[in-house]
């Protein structure tokens, strides 16, 4: 078996030469086969585009966001035409390359039913903005360089979220860079990394950081090149020099900040420069600036099968007998206060095995479950960071989140949907009034509340491609008002 290995490897090494021109070639006649096989527009509303155009989730609940708000755009559902997910195992680097997509990374999910509109040669309407994707890390031009670079899962996710968005372009960037192309003065330009700056070792697994990296393909863990200088190379393409062009950048650490997460906000601060955007899960209203914006967390133990509401806010409420629920550890001042505000009969706030006795289940993802579909409010307490994972995951099971953090920048901008209309926030100092304060919500605002949240939840925290829609969606407004106020 040894010699067997030693022989492919020796084999592989005299076909890389050979194998680079063949990927250059594939990924041409991959881009011809997207253009011809593009559907037809479907995107289009009254011949506009406004927002970046998804599907909203098929629900029986009508949605939430009011009248005067631009509305997220919705297309006819498309047939669901998956690729095989790579096994993480997998040694196979010639399964690897034959991967059907246009990028140089090969093992992320390219979806082949999604409607891209600039690969569309028969489109009638440009979008009015574009996402690219630079070309420092995993997809650079060689390939066998890209996947040794180090990538967390929450990172994969964000990236397969650009890449899936209907408005992203996978050759702009280097057609550009290459002088092929100039950069479109009439286009917004949302320009993402591809390279490592989300640094969340915590997600998906809690507290298990080899897990929770991309491992798929093989994929090493050698450190990218430093945030400022990626920042610094980013802004000198042509497609930078743009007054409306953005480059957004993520930051999913808490607590103490690592040198590269330190270095990216250095850079940001010491530029000043109105092209950069970051997009943080844990950051206070102090550290932003200009166009920035919260990252939801990642949901760890979510609600695995889609909640539905009962169509009665009566007989929701009667669902849900517990007031207020937590459960985690209690390291942190706030949470050790909330403690106190444990009944064990409508308000249970405890450690896992405490909750588990209570409920009299084994498991401690279902004892959560179990407990936050059947909660009115549940407890978001900062803990050791700012932020906290439960709030995606209690949003994912309809309960309203209850946020004890203060001056935590929430998701997205305020101008997309302010966090007033789908959670309750109560100071750190506060703690001992939560009863008083929930128990004033009347049930129709509980409801109302409820939704809003699981909305939320569906339209922009339950996946990678929600979140970027988010991002954008968020920074489209931000456009549409400063138009406005040009016309003014």
């Amino acid at each position: 078996m040894s010699s067997f290995i030693q022989r492919r490897r020796i084999l592989f090494a005299n076909l890389m030469g050979i194998s680079m021109i063949i990927i250059t070639v594939t990924n041409l006649s991959v881009h011809k086969h997207v253009l011809e096989t593009s559907l037809p527009p479907r995107l289009l509303v009254d011949g506009d585009w406004s927002l970046s155009s998804r599907k909203i989730p098929d629900t029986k609940q009508p949605q939430l966001f009011p009248s005067s708000q631009p509305p997220v755009r919705t297309r006819p559902p498309l047939p669901e035409e998956e690729l095989p997910r790579l096994d993480p195992n997998m040694m196979d680097w010639d399964t690897i390359i034959s991967y059907e997509t246009p990028l140089k990374d090969h093992t992320v999910h390219w979806r082949k039913n999604v409607y891209r509109a600039w690969l569309d040669q028969n489109r009638t309407v440009d979008p009015p903005a574009m996402l690219v994707l630079t070309k420092f890390g995993w997809n650079q031009r060689n390939m066998w360089n890209g996947i040794v670079n180090i990538r967390s899962m929450r990172q994969r996710e964000l990236l397969e979220g650009v890449l899936n968005h209907p408005w992203f372009h996978p050759l702009e960037w280097d057609m550009v860079e290459q002088k092929n192309q100039q950069p479109r003065p009439n286009v917004r330009y949302y320009v993402f990394l591809d390279l490592e700056t989300c640094l969340d070792k915590n997600y998906p697994h809690y507290l298990n950081r080899t897990a929770n990296l991309d491992q798929i393909g093989k994929r090493g863990r050698r450190g990218n090149m430093g945030n400022d200088e990626a920042i610094e190379k980013a802004l000198m393409n042509p497609i930078m020099s743009l007054p409306q062009s953005r480059l957004i950048v993520f930051d999913c650490r808490g607590g103490k900040r690592s040198k590269e997460v330190e270095s990216l906000y250095w850079t940001r601060d010491s530029n000043q420069n109105p092209h950069l955007v970051l997009a943080s899960v844990s950051a206070r209203s102090i550290d932003h600036m200009g166009m920035d914006m919260g990252l939801p967390p990642g949901a760890c133990n979510k609600c695995i099968s889609p909640f539905a509401l009962s169509p009665s806010c009566h007989s929701e409420n009667e669902q849900r007998p517990f007031l207020l629920t937590f459960v985690g550890n209690f390291r942190a001042e706030t949470r050790q206060n909330l403690r106190k505000l444990h009944n064990g009969k409508d308000i249970l706030i405890g450690e896992p095995h405490e909750i588990m006795k209570i409920l009299g289940v084994s498991d401690e993802k279902e004892a959560f479950q179990i407990m936050a579909t059947k909660s009115k409010f549940a407890a978001v307490p900062r803990g050791d960071n700012l932020f906290s994972y439960r709030f995606a995951e209690v949003t994912s099971c309809g309960a309203i989140p209850v946020v004890y953090a203060d001056d935590w920048v929430f998701p997205f901008r305020p101008e997309l949907v302010s966090p007033q209309d789908y959670a309750v926030v109560i100071g750190e100092n506060n703690v001992a009034d939560s009863v008083k304060i929930l128990s004033e919500i009347k049930p129709e605002k509980q409801c109302q509340l409820r939704r809003r949240a699981l909305e939320m939840y569906e339209l922009y925290f339950k996946t990678g491609e929600g979140v970027i829609h988010g991002i954008i969606d968020s920074l489209e407004i931000l456009q549409q008002q400063s138009n406005k106020t040009e016309t003014k």
